[in-house]
Protein backbone atom coordinates (compact mmCIF):
# COMPACT_ATOMS: atom_id res chain seq x y z
CA UNK A 1 0.00 0.00 0.00
CA UNK A 2 1.18 3.51 -1.15
CA UNK A 3 -0.14 6.64 0.69
CA UNK A 4 0.31 9.99 -0.59
CA UNK A 5 -0.75 13.65 0.47
CA UNK A 6 -2.17 14.56 -1.98
CA UNK A 7 -5.43 17.00 -1.29
CA UNK A 8 -5.44 19.06 -4.70
CA UNK A 9 -6.32 16.08 -7.22
CA UNK A 10 -9.35 15.18 -8.19
CA UNK A 11 -9.68 10.92 -9.33
CA UNK A 12 -12.62 11.17 -11.55
CA UNK A 13 -11.52 14.31 -13.85
CA UNK A 14 -8.02 12.60 -13.91
CA UNK A 15 -8.89 9.42 -15.15
CA UNK A 16 -12.37 10.27 -17.07
CA UNK A 17 -10.38 13.18 -18.78
CA UNK A 18 -9.96 11.79 -22.04
CA UNK A 19 -6.16 11.02 -21.77
CA UNK A 20 -6.25 7.41 -20.51
CA UNK A 21 -8.80 4.63 -21.18
CA UNK A 22 -8.57 1.63 -18.67
CA UNK A 23 -9.78 3.69 -15.07
CA UNK A 24 -13.12 2.29 -14.43
CA UNK A 25 -14.75 3.69 -11.35
CA UNK A 26 -16.28 1.01 -8.49
CA UNK A 27 -17.99 2.87 -5.74
CA UNK A 28 -15.71 5.04 -4.13
CA UNK A 29 -12.51 3.38 -5.59
CA UNK A 30 -10.26 3.60 -9.24
CA UNK A 31 -9.05 0.40 -10.62
CA UNK A 32 -6.89 0.10 -13.75
CA UNK A 33 -3.65 -2.16 -14.71
CA UNK A 34 -0.93 -0.03 -14.91
CA UNK A 35 2.72 -1.46 -15.63
CA UNK A 36 1.67 -4.96 -15.59
CA UNK A 37 -0.22 -5.07 -12.17
CA UNK A 38 -3.84 -4.50 -11.06
CA UNK A 39 -4.11 -1.44 -9.16
CA UNK A 40 -7.13 -0.09 -6.81
CA UNK A 41 -6.74 3.92 -5.91
CA UNK A 42 -9.14 5.71 -3.28
CA UNK A 43 -9.19 9.24 -1.89
CA UNK A 44 -9.14 9.63 1.91
CA UNK A 45 -9.44 12.96 2.41
CA UNK A 46 -6.40 14.37 1.91
CA UNK A 47 -4.46 11.44 1.19
CA UNK A 48 -4.10 9.06 -1.95
CA UNK A 49 -4.60 5.19 -0.61
CA UNK A 50 -2.87 3.56 -3.73
CA UNK A 51 -3.02 -0.68 -3.13
CA UNK A 52 -0.55 -1.14 -5.19
CA UNK A 53 3.26 -3.87 -5.00
CA UNK A 54 5.02 -0.63 -6.80
CA UNK A 55 6.92 2.10 -4.41
CA UNK A 56 6.21 5.59 -3.65
CA UNK A 57 8.28 7.02 -6.23
CA UNK A 58 6.57 5.31 -9.09
CA UNK A 59 3.09 6.89 -8.37
CA UNK A 60 4.76 9.87 -7.66
CA UNK A 61 6.02 10.10 -11.26
CA UNK A 62 2.83 8.42 -13.05
CA UNK A 63 0.54 10.83 -10.90
CA UNK A 64 2.72 14.16 -11.83
CA UNK A 65 3.10 14.50 -8.11
CA UNK A 66 5.63 17.51 -7.62
CA UNK A 67 4.11 19.27 -4.69
CA UNK A 68 2.81 21.92 -6.74
CA UNK A 69 -0.99 22.50 -7.69
CA UNK A 70 -2.08 22.00 -11.76
CA UNK A 71 -3.07 25.82 -11.67
CA UNK A 72 0.48 26.60 -11.53
CA UNK A 73 1.05 25.16 -14.86
CA UNK A 74 -1.45 27.38 -16.57
CA UNK A 75 -1.20 30.73 -17.96
CA UNK A 76 -1.42 34.14 -16.56
CA UNK A 77 -5.56 33.92 -16.70
CA UNK A 78 -5.61 37.37 -17.92
CA UNK A 79 -4.08 36.05 -21.55
CA UNK A 80 -6.99 33.37 -22.06
CA UNK A 81 -9.77 35.44 -20.76
CA UNK A 82 -13.27 34.74 -18.65
CA UNK A 83 -13.55 30.65 -20.51
CA UNK A 84 -10.04 30.07 -19.48
CA UNK A 85 -10.32 31.58 -15.94
CA UNK A 86 -13.67 28.92 -15.85
CA UNK A 87 -11.63 26.43 -17.16
CA UNK A 88 -8.98 26.47 -14.73
CA UNK A 89 -11.39 26.33 -12.11
CA UNK A 90 -13.13 23.64 -12.85
CA UNK A 91 -10.20 21.72 -14.35
CA UNK A 92 -7.72 22.56 -11.30
CA UNK A 93 -7.99 18.82 -9.82
CA UNK A 94 -6.61 16.89 -13.04
CA UNK A 95 -3.04 16.05 -13.22
CA UNK A 96 -1.89 14.59 -16.58
CA UNK A 97 -0.48 11.31 -15.98
CA UNK A 98 2.76 9.41 -17.27
CA UNK A 99 1.84 6.68 -18.86
CA UNK A 100 3.55 4.00 -20.77
CA UNK A 101 4.59 5.17 -24.37
CA UNK A 102 3.66 1.81 -26.02
CA UNK A 103 0.12 1.70 -24.52
CA UNK A 104 -0.55 5.28 -25.10
CA UNK A 105 0.18 5.17 -28.61
CA UNK A 106 -2.35 2.06 -29.50
CA UNK A 107 -4.63 3.86 -27.11
CA UNK A 108 -4.50 7.25 -29.26
CA UNK A 109 -4.31 4.75 -32.48
CA UNK A 110 -7.73 3.55 -31.63
CA UNK A 111 -8.82 6.75 -30.50
CA UNK A 112 -9.01 8.13 -34.40
CA UNK A 113 -12.58 8.92 -35.05
CA UNK A 114 -13.67 7.49 -32.49
CA UNK A 115 -15.78 7.86 -28.82
CA UNK A 116 -14.45 7.15 -25.31
CA UNK A 117 -17.02 4.42 -24.15
CA UNK A 118 -15.78 2.55 -27.71
CA UNK A 119 -12.28 3.22 -27.51
CA UNK A 120 -12.43 2.06 -24.11
CA UNK A 121 -14.51 -1.40 -25.28
CA UNK A 122 -11.54 -1.80 -28.21
CA UNK A 123 -8.91 -2.02 -25.67
CA UNK A 124 -10.58 -4.17 -23.36
CA UNK A 125 -11.06 -6.60 -25.88
CA UNK A 126 -7.44 -6.17 -26.93
CA UNK A 127 -6.24 -6.87 -23.66
CA UNK A 128 -8.22 -9.25 -22.73
CA UNK A 129 -7.42 -11.71 -25.72
CA UNK A 130 -3.65 -10.60 -26.87
CA UNK A 131 -2.26 -9.64 -23.24
CA UNK A 132 -1.67 -11.88 -20.71
CA UNK A 133 -3.70 -12.00 -17.71
CA UNK A 134 -5.11 -8.85 -19.01
CA UNK A 135 -2.05 -6.92 -18.90
CA UNK A 136 -1.85 -4.72 -21.96
CA UNK A 137 0.18 -6.47 -24.75
CA UNK A 138 2.95 -5.99 -26.31
CA UNK A 139 4.29 -5.40 -29.92
CA UNK A 140 5.71 -8.94 -29.94
CA UNK A 141 2.46 -10.28 -28.98
CA UNK A 142 0.23 -7.93 -31.41
CA UNK A 143 3.14 -9.26 -34.75
CA UNK A 144 0.82 -10.77 -37.74
CA UNK A 145 -2.05 -11.44 -35.13
CA UNK A 146 -5.84 -11.27 -37.03
CA UNK A 147 -7.21 -8.81 -34.78
CA UNK A 148 -10.63 -8.64 -35.87
CA UNK A 149 -12.21 -9.74 -32.84
CA UNK A 150 -11.55 -6.51 -30.92
CA UNK A 151 -13.58 -4.92 -33.85
CA UNK A 152 -11.26 -1.79 -34.26
CA UNK A 153 -12.01 -1.44 -38.28
CA UNK A 154 -9.50 0.43 -39.98
CA UNK A 155 -7.26 0.91 -36.80
CA UNK A 156 -5.95 -2.75 -37.11
CA UNK A 157 -4.43 -2.34 -39.88
CA UNK A 158 -2.42 0.42 -37.91
CA UNK A 159 -2.08 -1.09 -34.81
CA UNK A 160 -0.53 -3.97 -36.37
CA UNK A 161 2.05 -1.47 -38.44
CA UNK A 162 2.61 0.27 -35.28
CA UNK A 163 3.52 -3.30 -33.48
CA UNK A 164 6.36 -4.02 -36.27
CA UNK A 165 7.65 -0.71 -35.65
CA UNK A 166 8.19 -0.71 -32.36
CA UNK A 167 9.05 -4.30 -31.36
CA UNK A 168 12.51 -3.60 -30.11
CA UNK A 169 13.70 -0.03 -28.26
CA UNK A 170 12.12 2.85 -30.58
CA UNK A 171 9.71 3.82 -28.23
CA UNK A 172 12.74 3.92 -25.61
CA UNK A 173 15.39 5.42 -27.83
CA UNK A 174 13.29 8.65 -29.19
CA UNK A 175 12.14 9.15 -25.14
CA UNK A 176 15.28 12.20 -25.04
CA UNK A 177 14.78 13.83 -28.40
CA UNK A 178 13.53 17.79 -28.96
CA UNK A 179 9.90 17.91 -28.76
CA UNK A 180 10.14 18.86 -32.71
CA UNK A 181 12.14 15.82 -33.09
CA UNK A 182 10.42 13.36 -31.22
CA UNK A 183 7.10 14.43 -32.96
CA UNK A 184 8.28 13.68 -36.57
CA UNK A 185 9.83 10.22 -35.50
CA UNK A 186 6.42 9.03 -34.21
CA UNK A 187 4.70 10.58 -37.30
CA UNK A 188 7.00 7.93 -39.13
CA UNK A 189 4.78 5.45 -37.59
CA UNK A 190 1.66 4.43 -39.87
CA UNK A 191 -1.65 5.94 -38.93
CA UNK A 192 0.30 8.56 -36.91
CA UNK A 193 -0.41 12.37 -36.93
CA UNK A 194 0.54 15.13 -35.38
CA UNK A 195 -2.59 14.81 -33.20
CA UNK A 196 -1.89 11.54 -32.03
CA UNK A 197 2.23 11.99 -31.79
CA UNK A 198 0.98 15.26 -29.49
CA UNK A 199 -0.90 13.09 -27.39
CA UNK A 200 1.71 10.46 -27.09
CA UNK A 201 3.97 13.23 -26.00
CA UNK A 202 2.04 14.74 -23.28
CA UNK A 203 0.65 12.15 -21.86
CA UNK A 204 3.44 9.34 -22.45
CA UNK A 205 6.82 11.52 -22.23
CA UNK A 206 5.77 14.46 -20.20
CA UNK A 207 6.33 16.82 -22.97
CA UNK A 208 3.41 19.72 -21.10
CA UNK A 209 4.60 22.45 -23.76
CA UNK A 210 2.66 20.09 -26.46
CA UNK A 211 -1.33 21.17 -27.25
CA UNK A 212 -3.13 18.30 -28.61
CA UNK A 213 -5.88 19.10 -30.98
CA UNK A 214 -8.72 17.13 -31.23
CA UNK A 215 -12.39 18.15 -32.18
CA UNK A 216 -13.13 19.01 -29.17
CA UNK A 217 -10.02 21.04 -29.07
CA UNK A 218 -10.50 23.36 -32.80
CA UNK A 219 -14.31 23.85 -32.00
CA UNK A 220 -13.43 25.42 -28.59
CA UNK A 221 -10.56 27.47 -29.88
CA UNK A 222 -12.52 28.80 -32.47
CA UNK A 223 -15.61 29.28 -30.76
CA UNK A 224 -14.18 30.92 -28.00
CA UNK A 225 -11.29 32.91 -29.28
CA UNK A 226 -11.84 33.19 -33.19
CA UNK A 227 -8.64 31.23 -33.85
CA UNK A 228 -8.46 28.77 -36.88
CA UNK A 229 -7.21 25.53 -36.63
CA UNK A 230 -3.93 26.51 -38.84
CA UNK A 231 -3.69 29.38 -36.46
CA UNK A 232 -3.98 27.56 -33.06
CA UNK A 233 -0.32 26.64 -32.57
CA UNK A 234 0.95 30.33 -33.00
CA UNK A 235 -2.11 31.75 -30.60
CA UNK A 236 -1.64 29.19 -28.45
CA UNK A 237 2.06 29.77 -27.90
CA UNK A 238 1.35 33.88 -27.90
CA UNK A 239 -0.99 33.83 -25.37
CA UNK A 240 -0.79 30.69 -22.77
CA UNK A 241 2.50 30.47 -21.82
CA UNK A 242 4.52 27.36 -20.79
CA UNK A 243 2.93 23.93 -20.07
CA UNK A 244 -0.14 24.45 -22.07
CA UNK A 245 -0.57 20.62 -22.18
CA UNK A 246 -2.31 21.29 -18.86
CA UNK A 247 -4.28 24.25 -20.44
CA UNK A 248 -5.47 21.85 -23.29
CA UNK A 249 -6.53 19.67 -20.68
CA UNK A 250 -8.72 22.25 -18.65
CA UNK A 251 -9.93 23.53 -21.93
CA UNK A 252 -11.20 20.45 -23.15
CA UNK A 253 -12.25 18.93 -19.81
CA UNK A 254 -14.47 22.07 -19.58
CA UNK A 255 -15.81 22.70 -22.66
CA UNK A 256 -16.70 18.97 -22.80
CA UNK A 257 -18.31 18.30 -19.63
CA UNK A 258 -19.18 22.09 -17.80
CA UNK A 259 -20.21 24.68 -20.32
CA UNK A 260 -21.66 22.35 -23.14
CA UNK A 261 -24.21 21.59 -20.32
CA UNK A 262 -25.09 25.53 -19.93
CA UNK A 263 -25.68 25.65 -23.23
Amino acid sequence: MVKLYFPDINLEDTFDCGQCFRWAKCDDAWTAVVDGEGVTIRKDGDFLCIESAKNEGFWKKYLHYDGTTPSGFACHPSEGGELLVRAIGAGKGIRILRQDPWETLISFIISQNNNIPRIKGIIKRLCENFGKNNVFPTPDELIGKDLSIIRAGFREKYILSAAEKCKGSFLKDIESLPTDELREELMTITGVGPKIADCVMLFAYGRYEVFPKDVWIKRVMFEQFGVENKDIDGYVEKNFGENVGYIQQYLFHYYRNIDKKQK
